[in-house]
């Protein structure tokens, strides 16, 4: 399950874990770059992974494709 909302300047997409195993994901969406973010309740860390938007593209690109190596333009 996920959300898709717009808080001021960004696109906030939330992935919830159904299973309750792990802890929601964020992504937060900006012009320039996105944040990935993951707050661990066990140990208190909050994981983040930035990202510039043509990165964080050619990840969801990635899903699509067979092993190998691509160049994007």
């Amino acid at each position: 399950m996920f959300t898709v909302d717009m808080v001021d300047d960004e696109s906030r997409i939330t992935l919830l874990d159904e299973t309750g195993e792990l802890d929601d994901v964020i992504v937060n969406i900006y012009d320039d770059y996105c944040h990935i973010i993951q707050h661990d309740d066990t140990t208190g860390r909050t994981d983040v992974i930035t990202m510039t938007s043509q990165q964080y593209w050619e990840l969801m690109q990635a899903w699509n494709k067979s092993t190998g190596a691509y160049k994007t333009t």
